[in-house]
């Protein structure tokens, strides 16, 4: 049974066409908010997805409702996937309505139209919390990228603010659509839940990657954490560490479509490994004894391009350097703190840098380094535009 409302409560309701399992950014949205007092409750909105629970308590004051949709149906792909979207739509919109909710947050465009509606249907006040340039992500198509567009241009004006995930994505915004610049709120992990290796348990026998792949303590190991998938390297990496020396090791931790190929090239050269996602709040300390981080994103379309991706802040709040491609945002994070090495994502170039790089290197590379940003400050600016947006709701009027 859904939490009740009481005169007194303030319900956040946050919207994702999504399974609602890995999603560190609404992670870290619901707990600010909520250690912000500026809601009491949250309910996170998603669909089921298999090994999934419909209705999930996971803490006193944030639930999680998976509706089912229409998708089973024995349609081609795209159109089993559209009626899906459409009905899950109908159903999340009506499902908010009887929540009556304070604040609304969408976290991608496919929820939009339904936060919309839902704002209507409540008058919440709602956030448009985009994880990525939402109309050019990579693999779309131009009949893709133009329907998603005529979703959100029309519609993006309905939100009471809008946040994104880099400064080159704001200025898409404003410029493609002529609103207001967007406030920048990257993907900056919350320190408090990324452990180190001396502090929340964890102690020199604690499971660490080069230990549980059993590489040698003089070995280097550069690792790649996250969705193992298009867009993000895998190919050209596998390449580069094919022709690379025995010493210098490339392990994957994460999942997704490339596992696979991984595993093949791993059965192949012992200087490849690929490791299963660890949960995230495990992640730094596995890492502590790896070397070097790995962000080499393709430019397979603008949201790539113009990306800032988590693992990249990450990485560096590990303590360790990273290798990134050439793109303009993280390139330009490499350039202004250091830690790091910026390079073409092709085999050749990468096998090169991978050649020229030992300890005395990543030694020089890090005593050049400069504090990053912080969760902190980011979170500074994402609870003043939520400031405004509750405000913003008939609810608190």
């Amino acid at each position: 049974m859904l939490l009740e409302k009481t005169a007194e409560s303030t319900l956040m309701v946050n919207m994702s066409f999504s399974g609602l399992t890995h999603e560190s950014r609404i992670k870290r949205a619901v707990l600010a908010a909520l250690e912000a007092k500026l809601c009491d409750r949250v309910i996170e909105v998603g669909y089921r997805v298999e090994g999934t629970q419909k209705h999930e308590v996971r803490t006193s004051q944030i639930t999680v409702i998976r509706l089912s949709t229409m998708d089973w149906l024995p349609l081609p792909r795209l159109l089993a996937r559209s009626l899906a979207w459409l009905v899950w739509t109908i159903r999340s919109a009506f499902l908010v309505r009887s929540l009556r909710p304070t604040m609304i947050q969408a976290h991608c465009l496919a929820a939009y139209p339904a936060a919309v509606l839902a704002k209507f249907l409540t008058g919440a006040g709602l956030m448009y919390n985009t994880h990525d340039l939402e109309t050019e992500r990579g693999g779309w198509g131009w009949f893709q990228r133009k329907a998603a567009r005529a979703i959100e241009q029309p519609l993006i004006g309905f939100a009471d603010r809008v946040i994104c995930a880099s400064g080159s994505y704001a200025r898409w915004y404003r410029d493609n659509y002529r609103i207001a610049l967007p406030a920048m709120v990257r993907n900056i992990p919350d320190a408090r839940y990324l452990p180190v290796a001396d502090t929340q348990g964890v102690t020199d026998d604690s499971p660490t990657l080069r230990g549980n792949l059993g590489i040698a303590k003089d070995d280097l190991i550069f690792f790649y954490l996250g969705a193992i998938g298009n867009g993000r390297g895998i190919p050209v990496l596998l390449d580069a560490f094919a022709r690379a020396p025995g010493s210098s090791h490339f392990c994957a931790l994460g999942y997704g479509d490339f596992v696979e190929k991984i595993q093949d090239y791993a059965s192949r050269y012992p200087n490849i490994h690929y490791h299963p996602a660890v949960a995230g709040e495990q992640v730094l300390s596995f890492i502590r004894d790896a070397d070097v981080g790995l962000c080499l994103i393709e430019d397979i379309g603008l949201s790539y391009r113009l990306t800032m991706p988590n693992k990249l802040f990450e990485t560096r709040m590990s303590g360790k350097p990273v290798i990134v491609s050439d793109m303009p945002e993280i390139a330009g994070f490499v350039g202004e703190y250091g830690g790091g090495w910026v390079v073409v994502p092709s085999a050749d170039a990468i096998a090169a840098l991978i050649a020229s790089i030992d300890r005395a290197e990543i030694a020089r590379v890090m005593a050049g380094a400069k504090p990053i940003p912080t969760w902190e400050g980011d979170k500074a600016v994402y609870l003043e535009e939520l400031t405004h947006v509750r405000a913003a709701s008939r609810a608190m009027k």
